[in-house]
């Protein structure tokens, strides 16, 4: 039960950075998906369309949720050990650029795809 709250609570945080980021360049979220049919199938769905933003505000607002990630794991290090660093390594881990993940996105949007 707490591997599955822990899931949750990182995977809220994480895409409430987004939102946040989002609001601020004037881009709105309808909420929160979790598509279980399709891999990683996280995320937030907007109401409008957020590639007509200039590519630097679109990066600094996908990178928002890994930072989020590490950040509340920084501070939640002296709360809860285990769920800080699991927020940490979901938020360094997202930065990867694989397929269907924040450093993907920001690497497509950045003009530099990879396999």
């Amino acid at each position: 039960m707490r591997a599955l709250f822990l899931f949750f609570a990182l995977w809220e945080a994480h895409e409430i950075g987004h939102i946040i980021a989002w609001r601020i360049y004037g881009v709105k979220a309808k909420g929160i998906m979790l598509n279980f049919w399709k891999p990683l199938g996280l995320g937030v769905v907007f109401d409008s369309d957020r590639t007509m933003l200039p590519i630097n505000q679109q990066i600094k607002a996908t990178m928002a949720g890994p930072i989020s990630s590490v950040l509340i794991g920084m501070l939640a290090l002296p709360i809860d050990p285990v769920f800080a660093k699991c927020s940490i390594f979901f938020g360094a881990l997202n930065l990867i650029p694989f397929k269907g993940s924040d450093g993907w996105t920001i690497a497509k949007t950045s003009g530099k795809e990879f396999v």
